[in-house]
C-alpha cells in the first residue's frame, strides 16, 4: 500500500492500477505512472537528463516532480503516462528511434551521468573499466573467462540508453515511446546490439536479425560486448547462482558463436 504521503507529493488520488511489465511495481494514477525508486539521488539526476531529450523523432515519459521540488519523494518517482504497447518485431524502426534518441544523448557530457552501483553499472564497469569479479565462484571465474576473450573495442564513448528493445512502445498514431531511462556511458553501436541481441535472446526474433547491424564498423566487438553484459549482470546479482547464469548464457550462446563464425 502507497502511503497517503507519497500520493499528496504527487498530486495523486486512490488506489491506482497496477501495470504489467518492468518490475510489476508501477501504479497508474490517471496519467502518472508511480514506481519505487532505489537510488534517489541517482534518479533524480537522470530525470533530468531525460527530461530534456525531447524529439520529434520519437515521445518520452517525462519525470515529474514531487511537492519538495524533486524527482522522488519517500522511495518513489513519477512520470507522465503515455499510451504505447510493446511488440518483439519492429527492430528497424527500433534502430531508427535508437539513432533518433543518441544523436540527442550526443550533446550531453558523460561527466553529467552520476554514479550508482547497481547489479548494471558493476556490469558495464567490468566491459569498460577493465575491472573483474574476484574468481572465488565458478559465476565469476566463467565471467572472467569470457570478458577475457573480447576484443579491443575502438568507437567513441556517449551516454547510452542500455537497454531500449522492450523500453520503445509504438502507437497507431503517435511516434515511438522511450521508457525507463538505462542510462551507461559506453559507444553507441554497442546500445543498438544490446536492443537486437535481447530482441534474438528473449523476444523470439530471428537470429538473421544480426543482419541489421552489419553496416557498422564495430558489428563483431559490437555484438560480443552486448552478450558479455547481459551475462556479466548476472553475476553481479548476489540473489543469483550459477544456474542462473547457464540460463543467461543458453540465451545467448548462439549470438556469441554466430560472430564469431
Amino acid at each position: 500500500m502507497i502511503s497517503k504521503k507519497i500520493l499528496e507529493a504527487f498530486h495523486l488520488t486512490g488506489e491506482g492500477l497496477a501495470l504489467e511489465g518492468g518490475q510489476e511495481q508501477s501504479r497508474l494514477f490517471d496519467k502518472t505512472v508511480l514506481k519505487p525508486v532505489y537510488d534517489e539521488s541517482y534518479y533524480n539526476q537522470i530525470a533530468e537528463i531525460f527530461n530534456q531529450l525531447e524529439n520529434p523523432a520519437y515521445r518520452i515519459s517525462k519525470h515529474l516532480k514531487a511537492n519538495n521540488g524533486h524527482y522522488s519523494f519517500m522511495g518513489y518517482g513519477a512520470t507522465m503516462y503515455e499510451a504505447g504497447f510493446e511488440v518483439d518485431d519492429r527492430l528497424k524502426e527500433k534502430l531508427l528511434v535508437s539513432n533518433a534518441f543518441h544523436e540527442a544523448l550526443k550533446e550531453i557530457a558523460t561527466s553529467l551521468l552520476p554514479k550508482t552501483d547497481d547489479p548494471w553499472s558493476r556490469a558495464h564497469r567490468l566491459l569498460w573499466q577493465g575491472e573483474r569479479l574476484e574468481a572465488t565462484s565458478d559465476m565469476a571465474i566463467f565471467v572472467n573467462h569470457l570478458l577475457n576473450q573480447l576484443p579491443i573495442y575502438d568507437e567513441a564513448l556517449q551516454i547510452i540508453h542500455s537497454d531500449l528493445s522492450s523500453n520503445i512502445l509504438f502507437h497507431e498514431t503517435l511516434a515511438p515511446l522511450i521508457i525507463d531511462f538505462s542510462p551507461a556511458v559506453a559507444p553507441k553501436s554497442f546500445a543498438d546490439a544490446v536492443l537486437i541481441c535481447d530482441s534474438i535472446a528473449w523476444g523470439s526474433q530471428p537470429l538473421a536479425s544480426l543482419e541489421l547491424l552489419k553496416s557498422n564498423i564495430n558489428f563483431k566487438e559490437s555484438v560480443l560486448y552486448a552478450v558479455a553484459f547481459r551475462v556479466a549482470t548476472i553475476a553481479c546479482f548476489d540473489k543469483y547462482d550459477m544456474n542462473r547464469l547457464q540460463k543467461e548464457w543458453q540465451a545467448y550462446q548462439t549470438i556469441w558463436d554466430y560472430v564469431l563464425e
